[in-house]
C-alpha cells in the first residue's frame, strides 16, 4: 500500500487492517486521503517479538512459529 491512499480504494479497502484503522480510529470517511498504519503495526510486531522488521518486508521469528 503507498503511504497515503483514499479509503475504500483498491490499495485501501474498508476490509483491510489499514482501512479498518483509518475508519475507526481515525475517522477518515470513504473516499477521504488515509496514511497506512503499516509501519506502525510492522514496528509493533517487531516489538512484540512476532516478526523482524526488516527494510521494506517482515520476516517471521522462527521462535514465535514455535510457540504456535
Amino acid at each position: 500500500m503507498p503511504k497515503s491512499s483514499r479509503l475504500g480504494s483498491a490499495d485501501l479497502p474498508l476490509d483491510s487492517v489499514g482501512g479498518f484503522i483509518a475508519y475507526k480510529v481515525h475517522d477518515v470517511q470513504i473516499g477521504e486521503t488515509a496514511f497506512g498504519p503499516g509501519f506502525v503495526i510492522a514496528a509493533v510486531l517487531d516489538w512484540a517479538g512476532i516478526c523482524h522488521n526488516e527494510r521494506g518486508y517482515l520476516t517471521i521469528n522462527r521462535l514465535f512459529l514455535i510457540q504456535i
